[in-house]
């Protein structure tokens, strides 16, 4: 349902595509017309029956501005059948129809509006603008009009694309894998869609031209009205503007625990935005790597897609829409600070410098990006994300900032992730038991001597994966020993919901019975280490540091906060703390 806006209340209904005019008695212009040709007619001296055109209300030159010189024409026959006399009724009502009304279109059937900020579009003549609401967001939107030029009835959808182009614009140039594919569908219906005209001879007040609901055009309607509500939800969801849209979706249940999740992590890889254009001459294809770390450690294999080429229906953009899959990795096994890492890579060809020689196809890393799989409460990701891409700066699988959406020009990628019914949430760790504790004499010679080459190892220096399981197997008979808490935390055979009561038992013996020094813990600040639980720990043994020393392990905390998960972390206010308490430790931070 469809009225024009203005002065004139003449009730034009529109069916998607049907836009003609119905004489309504609640109408106010509809009805002054209709009246006074109704008692012209029964002034006529001849008494003779009239019989009255309907005349549909045409658009002109695919514009939105309403041509009504048809209809004018038809009460001009009237009045020159009833001796060409033009009442003041008429002449009132005629004027009350001006040529030039805006009207505003509906999307969806139920009256389900779409609004947008500050929208202009380029038709000629028409000019629309939303105002911003700052609780609802509403989008106004242009009907799909009817093309009446050259006796076509086809639809004319320019007007409409040009909104949907302007509102992804506005977003950030954002035209999502479902917006195209409902366009293609809204331009296959429109040039599919059939109409009849059916004569009313029973009825000889009015001859009314009808058009037929076309099914797929309410359906290709519906499916752009939906990807378009989800564009909003998600431009929301990533730049936190200064309006909300209203949620359609029911709340979820209570939340359930990860551990009782048996399915394989998957995730759908759907497209990548805001392309620089120099990548055009650059690259020919391009891949992405997708891979799951816990700090600078890879839990399973990283998963490629295919390789795709740039695509284009407002604006260029890479089109993955493929879904990712990881057979080795339940959901149940994955730590609480497990983060995925995105790698774009752009693929040229290097021409051969001899004959005998192939081409070789570089692969040019250009683009990453990261998202935590458990957010600050503990709860698994689900639905659609936007993330912005660093491109200038090495990866960095941990840190405070994976995501770029501050930097104007950063190319944005959508991803999405499965959606459950109920949220589901990392469970407490238990409180584990402090297994049995065990003299080192004890053990034989050969293992003595083994475990004592491993410790003596520089703490850069990876162990192999025989002497890390040499080193959990024999980790009760380890307690105390000077510098073997951190091989051991490195040892650990995984850090998912099972085996932190154990992992945090040992730590709590070691920060009960032989805490480390201040100088110590300060390698649990490295990224090797990025469980919450360690790091606390480690910051409750260099509490112990006096100010001065403070100072003078000031550069090493300050890089540490690069591999903290949040920029509010405890380390960050660990040194505020301190700045607070000291002026010297106050003036060696802030230069």
């Amino acid at each position: 349902m469809a009225t024009l806006e203005g002065t004139a209340d003449v009730a034009l209904h529109t069916s998607y595509s049907e836009v003609y005019l119905v004489p309504l008695n609640d109408r106010n212009a509809t009805s002054e017309l209709n009246g006074a040709a109704a008692g012209l007619s029964d002034a006529a001296a001849d008494n003779e029956p009239c019989q009255l055109h309907r005349v549909n209300v045409s658009e002109q030159g695919g514009s939105d501005r309403i041509n009504t010189t048809g209809l004018k024409q038809a009460v001009k026959a009237i009045c020159t059948m009833m001796h060409r006399l033009e009442t003041n009724d008429i002449t009132r009502a005629l004027q009350c129809t001006r040529p030039h009304v805006k009207f505003r279109g509906v999307l969806t059937p139920g009256g389900a509006v779409f609004v947008f900020q500050e929208l202009t579009e380029a038709a000629a003549g028409d000019e629309r603008t939303a105002a911003a609401d700052t609780e609802h967001v509403n989008f106004t939107v242009v009907n799909v009009s009817r093309n009446r030029m050259g006796g076509s009835d086809r639809i004319n959808t320019t007007g409409l694309k040009q909104a949907v182009k302007a509102i992804c614009t506005m977003m950030h140039r954002l035209e999502t894998n479902d917006i195209t594919r409902a366009l293609q569908e809204l331009t296959e219906a429109a040039a599919g869609d059939e109409r009849t005209a059916a004569a009313d001879t029973e009825h000889a007040n009015f001859t009314v031209v009808n058009v037929s609901r076309n099914s797929n055009m309410i359906m290709a309607v519906e499916h752009l009205n939906d990807a378009l509500r989800r564009l909003v939800v998600m431009y929301c969801a990533a730049f936190k503007p200064n309006f909300t849209v209203i949620a359609l979706c029911e709340p979820k249940g209570e939340a359930k625990l990860v551990t009782d999740m048996l399915d394989n992590l998957i995730l759908n890889v759907v497209s990548a935005h805001r392309l620089p254009a120099r990548w055009s001459a650059l690259y020919d294809s391009y891949r992405l790597s997708c891979g799951i770390h816990h700090g600078t450690r890879r839990l399973c294999p990283d998963v490629w897609t295919k390789a795709t080429r740039a695509a284009a229906e407002f604006f260029e953009k890479l089109v993955f829409d493929e879904w990712v899959q990881y057979p080795t990795l339940p959901l149940c096994l994955l730590p609480r600070e497990s983060r995925l890492v995105l790698r774009l890579y752009g693929l040229r060809v290097v021409p051969s410098e001899g004959k005998n020689e192939v081409e070789k196809q570089v692969r040019d890393i250009i683009g990453w990006t990261s998202l935590d799989l458990f957010d600050l409460e503990n709860e698994l990701a689900q639905g659609t994300y936007l993330l912005g891409m660093w491109m200038d700066r090495p990866v960095e699988p941990v840190g405070p900032r994976g995501s770029n959406l501050d930097q104007p020009d950063s190319v944005l990628l959508q991803i999405d992730l499965p959606e459950f019914d109920d949220n589901i949430r990392f469970p407490e760790v238990l409180q584990g038991n402090l297994s049995e504790t065990r003299e080192f004499a004890s053990l034989d010679p050969p293992e003595q001597h083994q475990i004592e080459e491993i410790l003596d190892k520089d703490i850069l220096t990876q162990c192999t994966r025989e002497e890390r399981d040499l080193l959990w197997e024999k980790r009760n008979y380890m307690y105390g020993i000077g510098g073997a808490l951190p091989r051991l935390l490195r040892a650990a055979h995984g850090w998912d919901w099972a085996c932190l009561p154990d992992i945090y038992c040992m730590l709590r013996y070691w920060e009960v019975y032989h805490p480390l020094q201040p100088t110590e813990a300060l390698q649990f600040l490295l990224p090797q280490y990025i469980d919450a639980q360690v790091r606390r720990t480690a910051l409750a043994w260099l509490r112990g540091m006096s100010s001065d020393e403070v100072c003078d392990y000031l550069p090493q905390l300050v890089q540490a906060l690069r591999f903290e998960r949040t920029e509010d972390s405890a380390l960050a206010c660990f040194l505020l703390e301190r700045s607070l308490s000291s002026i010297r430790v106050a003036h060696h931070l802030y230069w």
